[in-house]
């Protein structure tokens, strides 16, 4: 099995060019709808995993 290093860095420049390529941050639907608490502490909509363009990599 060959391995490949990893550059400092690699992770996230990959993370930058997907966000640029999909016009902005990505999350997870579990990050979503984790996000459900932030909102009710703030008495705003909860965010629904289906309200978000959804991508595949």
């Amino acid at each position: 099995m060959k391995r490949r290093m990893l550059l400092p860095g690699e992770l996230e420049a990959k993370a930058a060019k997907l966000t640029d390529a999909h016009g902005g941050l990505l999350f997870t639907k579990a990050e979503i709808e984790s996000f459900a608490h932030i909102t009710d502490e703030l008495a705003e909509p909860a965010w629904k995993p289906e309200d978000f363009k959804s991508i595949n990599l």
